[in-house]
């Protein structure tokens, strides 16, 4: 019984670690952008969350995006939402993905995946 507790932490763990860099982009300053599905297919609508702003408002550009991202908070926690379209005539790639939250420069990405 043991053996099997490992076995399925040990995936668990691995899934984790496989799924979790596709669903956050990175930003140089620490924070991070996640983005919701973590890899649209053109067309596909995304949500887009960023904690730790100073700002109440934000604006997300990304040439993925059909039109540019305004981020606003949407609960208590102090954490910017919006939402987009990723551009239907987009190519499969990574898109790179720009947030300005006051003072502070985020830089993300977005990877698009292909549609079929």
């Amino acid at each position: 019984m043991g053996s099997l507790k490992v076995t399925l932490c040990a995936g668990a763990a691995l899934v984790t670690a496989w799924c979790a860099p596709a669903a956050y982009t990175y930003a140089a300053d620490g924070g991070a952008v996640s983005v919701s599905p973590s890899s649209p297919a053109p067309g596909t609508d995304v949500t887009l969350r960023v904690p730790d702003c100073t700002e109440k408002t934000a604006v997300a550009v990304s040439a993925a995006f059909e039109s540019d991202v305004r981020l606003s908070v949407a609960a208590g926690d102090g954490v910017l939402v919006g939402s987009s379209q990723v551009r239907t005539s987009v190519r499969a790639g990574a898109y790179a993905v720009q947030v300005k939250c006051g003072e502070q420069a985020r830089k993300g990405t977005i990877t698009v995946r292909d549609e079929r």
